[in-house]
């Protein structure tokens, strides 16, 4: 699957998830997520939620440990950070031109 992966992003000469990093948060790439869940910030409650759900390629127990980390942080206020700008820039695009999926991620959380 890691080799179907390297040919879609254009990337053949990867040899490891890290390799794809920067990729993790282009909307289409679900297969990416799916493939390299830990790299791509599935299971890190301060990632971009996003691409954290299962609609979005991520495993569904990468997001109950993401949500199993959240609870161990109890209500702290977090700094932002890319992931959450991503997110809201996301989240308006979605809200100017529609999508499918935005809602069913948000009511997740």
């Amino acid at each position: 699957m890691f080799s179907t992966v390297k040919t879609i992003v254009g990337n053949t000469d990867a040899t490891s998830c890290a390799d794809l990093v920067h990729f993790c948060s282009n909307r289409s790439l679900k297969l990416l997520r799916f493939t390299c869940p830990e790299t791509c910030g599935c299971a890190d409650p301060f990632d971009d939620r996003m691409f954290r759900s299962p609609a979005m390629g991520c495993l569904p127990k990468c997001q109950q440990l993401a949500v199993v980390e959240a609870n161990q942080w109890g209500c702290v206020s977090q700094e932002p950070n890319h992931a959450w700008s991503a997110f809201w820039n996301e989240w308006a695009i979605q809200r100017k031109f529609g999508g499918n999926g935005f809602v069913e991620v948000i009511d997740q959380f």
